[in-house]
């Protein structure tokens, strides 16, 4: 008899099973959603230390001027502008040299700061509303109420020290109980660029001024060379070598002094 011949089965290759395509979705999306939130946390922290950074260089920079003998006040700081923007604001700030020769003090009705998390190298502060100032000019006191529709500075910094800045004014109106003193403005604007090798060489500009000015108001009593009323102002300079931090006569003469 005749033994059957066996079959030799061809052994069949394991089957993988694919994850369902809903299963990869969302194994993806939970993967996306993880990293949106590790981001989102790390920038919630990062805007609340620049918050505090901003609040303390405040109260720094205050303390540093009550040190030199100015009246400075800032309280309360609100902060807020989460998520894109850091604001702070001061509702009636008050900064005066009540010891200057020609002592005076000025107040508001509110300040506002502004810096982009970004950008902390770039400011713009603004001053709007209600406004006051007192003035001793000879032993006379004289004293302005008015308003302003908006003042904003912007200020460019690098190394810890302002090198670039705009200042734009529109609609500041002043009177004091004489109107030959009133002082009013329809728009001003001033514009300073700082060049850090002419501070190490008097015969290059460290710094550009450019100003213009629309419709403004000077006090009579000054007896100023163009009047009291400009109807438009044009100005633009250079100041050679290192300029003084303080514009105080000795250190003005000692700049000049040594060619600037």
């Amino acid at each position: 008899m005749r033994r059957a011949a066996k079959s030799k089965a061809r052994p069949r290759p394991a089957r993988t099973r694919r994850p369902p395509f809903l299963y990869l979705i969302l194994k993806k999306s939970l993967s996306i959603l993880l990293v949106m939130a590790v981001i989102s946390i790390s920038y919630v922290g990062w805007w609340f230390f620049m918050a505090s950074q901003l609040r303390g260089d405040a109260e720094a920079w205050a303390g540093e001027m009550r040190a030199e003998g100015y009246r400075v006040t800032l309280a309360p700081i609100q902060l807020g502008g989460f998520p894109f923007l850091l604001r702070m604001t001061v509702e009636d700030p008050v900064f005066g040299a009540p010891r200057h020769e020609i002592p005076w003090v000025w107040s508001a009705e509110r300040v506002v700061a502004k810096v982009r998390p970004w950008k902390p190298n770039q400011a713009v502060i603004t001053v709007s509303g209600d406004q006051a100032l007192e003035i001793t000019v000879k032993g006379r006191k004289i004293a302005y109420t008015g308003s302003l529709e908006e003042a904003a500075a912007n200020i460019a910094f690098a190394g810890g020290k302002a090198y670039e800045g705009r200042l734009d004014i529109r609609r500041l109106s002043l009177s004091a109980g004489d109107a030959a003193w009133n002082v009013s403005a329809k728009a001003m604007s001033a514009a300073i660029q700082r060049n850090p090798k002419g501070e190490k060489d008097f015969r290059i500009p460290s710094m550009n001024l450019k100003v213009l000015a629309e419709e403004i108001q000077v006090p009579q009593r000054l007896s100023l060379p163009l009047g009291d009323r400009i109807a438009k102002l044009a100005f633009q300079g250079d100041v050679m070598g290192a300029a003084p931090v303080k514009f105080q006569k000795d250190a003005l003469a000692t700049w000049r002094d040594g060619g600037g």
